[in-house]
């Protein structure tokens, strides 16, 4: 998490030299469209970077793809697709099928991702549907200052939702923030036709009240509405500690290999629900479990459908964030109260 975290908002900068051609080619003159910009870079990602600038007195960033990006992202994608074949040899089968999708996913996405008109239609996607939610805030884009390779967004600052030290030196309650991170996300995932896929902490800002700020709507989301109600039946499941159903629901969504033994995987998913409820199984149970596992299952019984690879990813990274803050926190507890309040129990049926 620490060596990835630096691709997040810490990566060298090329030059301002070398970036102003491109903001220039698509908006013409900077000195036309901006009434300043500082050349040093305020943050630095794997795709582009951002300057501070001014509109009318009004404090805005520029976000700007990095020079040449797109042949280096062409060249990535051959290795990776040259690289995948062999590397799979060595793996189970499942995996295999698995890893396949994340590329493929990550091919799609990382296209998308480059073209900062998306990223400006699906900010403005997800503010609409965001918009009553308390404390939660989405910049605005400025779209007479933006192309395919500049985006011009207000410039909202915050504290990074992984720095700890801030947090506490502004009095933020850092329990109920990680609360907040899960509840905003997972309400996109189940409830919304579009989610945010990438909530690293350098996407995530707090303000001194205790406001999320949403950055870098570039990588999202999208489950049609079978999939979303599949998902839903399945954390349903989760939360009535009903093994069976889940496993059923897995099964719905494509996450189990044919030919799967059933009760092998109900009885893993139990002590996964006790788990998550909060009694955490003995060491016996689970070794017996994982005796029974060699012993019934050759293979890795799960595997990853394409269109929930950016779903696992979100959840993935936001606990990542649950896990920095090190608090209390209970996700079967968020997963209930979302599924109530945006009244979705009723949608398993």
């Amino acid at each position: 998490m620490e060596e990835l975290a630096k691709l997040q908002d810490d990566v060298p900068a090329a030059p301002f030299e070398q970036v102003k051609p491109i903001i220039e080619k698509d908006l013409g003159p900077i000195e036309q469209n901006f009434d300043y910009v500082n050349i040093n870079v305020l943050s630095g990602a794997s795709l582009g970077q951002v300057y501070l600038a001014k509109i009318k007195e009004k404090d805005v960033i520029i976000k700007v793809q990095r020079p040449n990006i797109d042949k280096i992202v062409e060249e990535d994608i051959k290795i990776l697709k040259k690289f995948l074949p062999i590397a799979m040899k060595f793996v189970d089968p499942n995996l295999r099928y698995s890893a396949e999708a994340m590329l493929s996913q990550f091919i799609e996405t990382i296209h998308e991702e480059m073209d900062y008109r998306i990223e400006s239609q699906n900010l403005k996607a997800i503010k609409r549907n965001m918009r009553n939610y308390p404390k939660v805030i989405i910049p605005s884009v400025m779209d007479d200052h933006s192309s395919e390779h500049v985006l011009t967004m207000e410039y909202i600052p915050g504290i990074k939702i992984t720095n700890v030290q801030a947090l506490d030196e502004a009095g933020i309650d850092r329990e109920q923030i990680v609360i907040k991170a899960h509840k905003v996300f997972f309400t996109m995932l189940l409830h919304h036709e579009i989610f945010h896929a990438d909530p690293h902490p350098g996407n995530i800002s707090v303000t001194n009240d205790g406001s999320l700020i949403l950055y870098d709507f570039g990588m999202v989301g999208r489950l049609d509405n079978e999939t979303r109600l599949r998902l839903i039946r399945l954390y349903l499941s989760l939360v009535e500690k009903d093994p069976p159903r889940t496993v059923n629901a897995m099964n719905e969504l494509g996450m189990l290999v044919p030919g799967f033994n059933a009760g092998v995987i109900e009885k893993g998913i139990e002590m996964s629900i006790q788990a998550m409820h909060g009694k955490k199984p003995d060491t016996m149970e689970i070794r017996a479990l994982m005796e029974l596992a060699n012993k019934t299952m050759s293979k890795f019984p799960f595997k990853l459908p394409k269109h929930l690879a950016l779903y696992m990813r979100m959840a993935s990274i936001l606990e990542g964030i649950y896990l920095t803050h090190k608090v209390k926190f209970r996700f079967i507890n968020i997963l209930r109260n979302i599924l109530e309040k945006e009244h979705l129990s009723r949608m398993h049926m």
